[in-house]
C-alpha cells in the first residue's frame, strides 16, 4: 500500500464536480432541444451548405457535453483509487487517469462553452476560445 495522495483526493472532488455539472447541462440542453436555434451569419453560409452532413446544433452540444462528462466521470472512479492510496502515482494507471481529467477539461472549456455561448455572440465564444487556451497554457503541467 502507497501513501495516500492528497493531491489526488483534490482532484476527485474536482473532476467529479465537474463530471456532475456537465451532465446537468446536457440534461438541460436536451430538455430544452427544441428551443436550440442557431443561425449563421450570412457569411458562413456558404462554408455551412457545402457540409454534407449536417447535424443539429442541439444534438451537437449534447454530444459534447456527453463526452465531457463521461470522461470527467470515468477519470473520478479511477481517481478513487489514487487517492485511497491504492496505486502508486508514477505509474502508467495514474497518468491516463489525470489524462482523462484533462482531456475532458479540454472539451469542457475549449469545445462546449464556446459552442454554447455562440448563439449570443461570435466574439464572445472568441473570447472564451482564447481564455480556455490561457487555462489550458498557465494550468496544465501536461502541455
Amino acid at each position: 500500500m502507497v501513501k495516500e495522495s492528497p493531491f489526488h483526493a483534490h482532484a476527485l472532488n474536482v473532476t467529479g464536480f465537474l463530471g456532475g455539472i456537465t451532465f446537468a447541462a446536457m440534461i438541460l440542453i436536451i430538455e430544452s432541444k427544441d428551443k436550440f436555434v442557431f443561425s449563421p451569419p450570412e457569411s458562413l453560409m456558404p462554408l455551412i451548405e457545402s457540409i454534407p452532413m449536417k447535424l443539429n446544433y442541439a444534438e451537437q452540444l449534447i454530444n459534447l457535453a456527453a463526452i465531457s462528462s463521461v470522461l470527467f466521470i470515468v477519470s473520478t472512479v479511477g481517481l478513487i483509487r489514487l487517492a485511497a492510496g491504492e496505486k502508486d502515482t508514477k505509474d502508467k494507471y495514474s497518468r491516463f487517469m489525470e489524462y482523462l481529467a484533462s482531456a475532458g477539461f479540454i472539451v469542457l472549456i475549449m469545445i462546449l462553452l464556446p459552442a454554447l455561448v455562440l448563439p449570443f455572440s461570435l466574439i464572445g465564444a472568441i473570447v472564451v476560445f482564447i481564455i480556455g487556451i490561457i487555462m489550458l497554457f498557465g494550468y496544465s503541467k501536461y502541455v
